[in-house]
């Protein structure tokens, strides 16, 4: 059985907007082009805008992953799952794992509309993900008789273990500054025919849960007290105003 293609899970593009609120004098007053005053300006976000942007599969095409067996308690000899590609995939089909556990732990989630939030401002770190270890066991009980035509979605049952090397890197200054090691594991309930793929990005959610509970990825990806103070600066900033003279 070969590793089928990744599932898209969604699209990432973080967002944390800043906009000044003002506090309005009269109608008459603008009028007469007295500027408005900005108070109680809104403070910097603390935590940093992160952009899934690159997933890379280090095991080698061919190699073997796992196993699934099949048979009423899936006992005995299972057969090879093995890997169909390797080198980079599309990013996107780990996006919906990796904001799955940006939302949890506290971070702004991306816009999952078609279009994004096209008003976004580039992102303050970058993250890229590459698959060094995966281990999969596949039951698949009722695979057999689904071959035959007996059966449609047949459920199985498969279990993963996945490695991660991750890297976070400033866009801007163009250096990595975070590297780490995670490992994940899930179990999953699917169709026999997609329960390897469903358990691994199941595991790869688990091993991006895990590098967000890291002390170091946090501080890497939280403003310092003067960055918050710089950023909420820019904040307090007014936009142009433009006056539209009436016409009598």
């Amino acid at each position: 059985m070969r590793l089928k293609a990744i599932l898209a899970c969604g699209v990432l593009c973080i967002v944390v907007g800043v906009v000044p609120t003002a506090s309005a004098q009269s109608t008459d007053n603008m009028a007469q082009g007295d500027a408005i005053t900005w108070n109680d300006a809104p403070s910097a976000p603390t935590r940093k805008t992160l952009s899934f942007v690159r997933a890379v599969m280090q095991i080698p095409q061919g190699q073997p992953v796992g196993e699934v067996f099949t048979g009423l308690l899936c006992v005995g000899r299972g057969t090879p799952i093995t890997t169909n590609y390797s080198g980079d995939m599309p990013a996107m089909d780990f996006r919906g794992a990796f904001a799955e556990q940006q939302t949890a732990a506290g971070y702004t989630a991306n816009d999952m509309s078609l279009f994004g939030d096209m008003g976004a401002k580039e992102p303050d770190l970058l993250v890229a993900a590459a698959i060094t270890g995966l281990n999969i066991k596949m039951c698949a009980p009722g695979a057999g008789s689904a071959r035959r035509g007996l059966l449609t979605g047949a459920l199985g049952s498969a279990t993963a273990e996945i490695t991660v090397n991750w890297q976070v890197a400033n866009g801007l200054e163009r250096k990595v500054v975070f590297k780490a090691t995670t490992q994940g594991k899930a179990s999953v309930q699917a169709d026999y025919r997609s329960g390897d793929v469903v358990s691994m990005r199941a595991a790869f959610s688990e091993a991006a849960k895990a590098l967000f509970a890291m002390p170091e990825f946090q501080r890497v990806t939280t403003f310092t007290a003067e960055e918050q103070a710089q950023t909420a600066q820019l904040a307090s900033v007014p936009q142009s105003l433009t006056q539209i003279s009436h016409v009598s």
